[in-house]
């Protein structure tokens, strides 16, 4: 049995000597435009109070409404908000729209007014979603959600997103506004940034670049590590290890980065792995070579370096939040949901950024072009024949993955009493991939575990 001691909440990052010392550095022409890049810091409210968690009820609860009802709108920040045990409450499914349809907002608005303030740590509204399709009069009626709220529920923190301001969200007061063109990231980076200012925890990170000389991803990495509430660091304890695979990185730079990436996550520091240089299998086989998959505490990969960076540093700086903050006051079973969560979102980001993304979804379209004459963007009748092609590949591997380097592996968490609870991964117990909307882009995977306490087995390796 292979046992896996992740030791996220005693290590110090900080390098082990000399040689190690040196494969963190970055080059000194990449690492100047951090200190030019100025990120513009956005007014804070009072502290909110801290809801203290009951008997195996979640730490806290974030209201969200999303931009609409894609898997990276509700399902994804749900998870991660997860890692910290936050439970988020969103509108049912069938209010929210997609990209042809617009939300139900004011339906959406209502169950929103039916919730309890009082149990809410947080609320964070899509704006666009709101108002899509609506004259003046209908989008001043709608935004006054947020007035509402207020009058209600005054320290609640109040987060809204949007394209671009207009003015009646101009005369709205919101605890932070993010005006972001791409409102696909939106939701879960403000989960990150929200919680890191509940828990007053920002995460200092330290970058590994496989080609250093790319400046325009580490400035990517310093505005997406400031969303999050972090700051990226040159030298001295860091929180996190951000190791980012580039676009045209030759041969022996990357030898050399994977390298240097298995001998750290061997080590035990809390690593986490964006993958944007268009090539993840060379990465990924390392990785599962040495059976580190499960090491990792953030992994994604994408052609589209913000999309990639997004994923791993809001899961990267909730899990922060779960080891150096919550851990001490959470319940046995807290933990749990908590370490399962953070599991289970590992695997859907292997299964649908790397073997989805890079091998499955061609031979999934190539099918329905070839053998059922459809349209992979426009699924329409053939929608079930293609979830069923998709789940025979994408099966295979998940329990491939999950039998070589999740299953019996050991996860062990230091409690606030000097104990330690040790949960042993064991089943892979639902597995199902979906594609919602009726196109092969949007998947969706449901992915639960088993992961049982192991009763006596802290005495046990204490002898």
């Amino acid at each position: 049995m292979r046992m896996n001691y992740i030791t996220f909440y005693c290590f110090s990052p900080q390098p082990r000597g000399r040689a190690f010392h040196a494969a963190f550095r970055t080059s000194c022409s990449a690492l100047l435009l951090l200190s030019l890049l100025v990120i513009p810091s956005l007014a804070q409210r009072q502290r909110p109070k801290i809801l203290q968690p009951q008997h195996h009820q979640y730490a806290g609860r974030l209201l969200l409404i999303p931009r609409d009802g894609r898997p990276i709108s509700w399902k994804l920040p749900r998870m991660i908000a997860r890692i910290a045990d936050y439970e988020i409450l969103y509108p049912p499914r069938e209010m929210l729209g997609d990209a042809t349809t617009a939300m139900d907002a004011d339906r959406v608005i209502a169950w929103a007014k039916n919730q309890n303030l009082s149990q809410l740590n947080g609320v964070i509204v899509a704006l666009d979603a709101l108002t899509e399709k609506a004259d003046a009069v209908k989008t001043s009626e709608r935004l006054d959600l947020i007035n509402w709220l207020r009058q209600r529920a005054p320290d609640l923190p109040i987060y809204g997103f949007a394209e671009q301001a207009n003015d009646a969200i101009s005369k709205l007061v919101f605890d932070d506004l993010w005006l972001e063109p791409n409102a696909n990231q939106a939701a879960y980076l403000l989960v990150a940034r929200l919680l890191n200012r509940i828990h007053q925890r920002p995460p200092k990170v330290m970058l590994t670049l496989s080609n250093a000389e790319d400046p325009a991803i580490i400035k990517t990495i310093v505005n997406q590590v400031a969303t999050v509430g972090g700051q990226v660091i040159k030298n001295g304890r860091a929180d996190l290890l951000l190791f980012v695979h580039t676009p045209e990185t030759d041969p022996a730079k990357l030898a050399v980065f994977i390298e240097t990436l298995a001998k750290t996550v061997a080590a035990g520091y809390y690593v986490s792995l964006a993958d944007v240089s268009g090539n993840r299998e060379p990465l990924i086989a390392a990785l599962r070579e040495r059976k580190q998959l499960d090491l990792l505490q953030a992994y994604a990969a994408s052609r589209a370096p913000e999309q990639a960076l997004s994923k791993v540093l809001a899961q990267g700086a909730v899990r922060l939040i779960a080891a150096k903050v919550l851990r001490p006051g959470l319940e046995v079973e807290q933990l749990r949901r908590a370490e399962r969560a953070q599991i289970e979102l590992m695997l859907v980001r292997y299964l649908e950024d790397w073997a989805y993304a890079g091998n499955i979804r061609p031979r999934v379209e190539q099918y329905l072009r070839e053998q059922l004459k459809a349209d992979p963007n426009q699924l329409g009748e053939t929608t079930e024949a293609a979830e069923a092609y998709a789940n025979a590949e994408l099966k295979l591997i998940a329990e491939e993955i999950f039998r070589t380097q999740f299953r019996y592996n050991l996860h062990s968490v230091m409690l606030g009493n000097g104990m330690r609870a040790d949960f042993q991964v064991e089943l892979l117990q639902r597995f199902k991939a979906r594609f919602p909307l009726q196109r092969t882009s949007e998947l969706e995977l449901d992915v639960s575990i088993h992961l049982p306490l192991l009763i006596g087995m802290s005495q046990f390796l204490r002898r």
